[in-house]
């Protein structure tokens, strides 16, 4: 791969996604076993929360990640 990007499957950084829901900045991100996990952030009006988003790039979609108890 060519370096400064990321490559999760057949797919790169560089690759358009499809738009996550809800705008957020400032939240933090890890790629692990064929999915992107945007973690926390802060969104319009709301602050930082603590939820957690899962691209799953084989189904090029978004999905929350839920809470064990």
């Amino acid at each position: 791969p060519a370096a400064g990007l990321l490559w999760v499957g057949a797919r790169t950084a560089a690759d358009a996604l499809i738009p996550a829901p809800g705008a957020r900045a400032g939240n933090a991100a890890a790629v692990l076993g064929g999915r992107i996990y945007a973690v926390g952030g802060e969104g319009p009006g709301a602050g930082y929360g603590r939820k957690v988003l899962v691209y799953d790039v084989a189904e090029d979609r978004w999905s929350g990640l839920r809470r064990r108890r």
